[in-house]
C-alpha cells in the first residue's frame, strides 16, 4: 500500500498536459479551420504561430491562437494572418485538454461568436468546430 501511494504522485505528473502541447493542439484545429473556409485560396504553408491568453469581449481570459500562413491563389502568393479564438477546459491538476472554438476570422467575416451572437448559420459553424475538433483529436 505504501509503494502505491508513492507511485500515485508521478503517475499525476507524468499525466499533466503543458500549455505547449495544448497550444500545438490548437493551431492544428486553427489549420484546418482556416482551410475549410478559404474559398478558392488555398493553404500554401505555415510561416509560424503564436497563442496568448487575453480577455475575450468581456468574458474572460480565452486562448488567440494566431497563425501566420502562405496562400495561394493561382501563381499568386500572399502572407496573411488568421486569429482562432478558444475556450480552454483543463481536467484537474491539467490531466486533460480540451478546446472549444469560439470564433475564427477569414478575410474579413467572423465566423463564431461576436458580442455575444452566434454569427452567420449555426450550422456551418457547427460543421466549422466539428472540423476543427477532429483535427485537435476531441
Amino acid at each position: 500500500m505504501k509503494h502505491l501511494l508513492l507511485i500515485l504522485p508521478l503517475l499525476m505528473l507524468t499525466a499533466c498536459v503543458d500549455q505547449e502541447t495544448a497550444d500545438a493542439k490548437m493551431v492544428k484545429g486553427c489549420e484546418a479551420g482556416i482551410s475549410a473556409l478559404l474559398e478558392g485560396d488555398t493553404l500554401a504553408g505555415v510561416k509560424g504561430h503564436k497563442a496568448e491568453t487575453k480577455d475575450f469581449q468581456g468574458e474572460g481570459n480565452h486562448r488567440f491562437v494566431t497563425i501566420d500562413v502562405i496562400e495561394k491563389d493561382g501563381w499568386m502568393e500572399f502572407d496573411k494572418s488568421y486569429t482562432c479564438v478558444f475556450l480552454e477546459e483543463w481536467g484537474a491538476m491539467r490531466s486533460s485538454h480540451k478546446a472549444l472554438l469560439i470564433q475564427l476570422k477569414v478575410n474579413d467575416r467572423i465566423y463564431g461568436k461576436d458580442n455575444g451572437v452566434i454569427t452567420g448559420d449555426w450550422d456551418d459553424f457547427l460543421g466549422l468546430t466539428r472540423v476543427v475538433d477532429k483535427a485537435m483529436g476531441q
